[in-house]
């Protein structure tokens, strides 16, 4: 497994949770649940960003986005810094 394997696993994990959510989303739209609707798409939204900050941290040079010492991505992301 290479050093960025885990990455693109948590990439991918994000991409997929967001389609689940949206389409849960789209079913209660559907079901007249609006509220829960909108509720549902921000988290799938937010699932996006995620995945948009491991594409960040897969492009060379990552530090040029989350500084440049002592950069830990898994550090980070556990501790909800970024």
């Amino acid at each position: 497994m290479s050093d960025l394997e885990p990455l693109v696993r948590l990439l991918q994990a994000c991409l997929h949770n967001a389609g689940d959510l949206l389409t849960d989303a789209c079913l209660l739209l559907e079901a007249d649940r609006a509220p829960r609707a909108h509720a549902l798409a921000t988290l799938a939204f937010e699932e996006t960003g995620k995945a948009f900050i491991c594409i960040l941290a897969l492009l060379p040079g990552p530090e040029l986005f989350f500084g440049s010492r002592g950069y830990d991505f898994w550090a980070a992301w556990n501790s909800h810094t970024i």
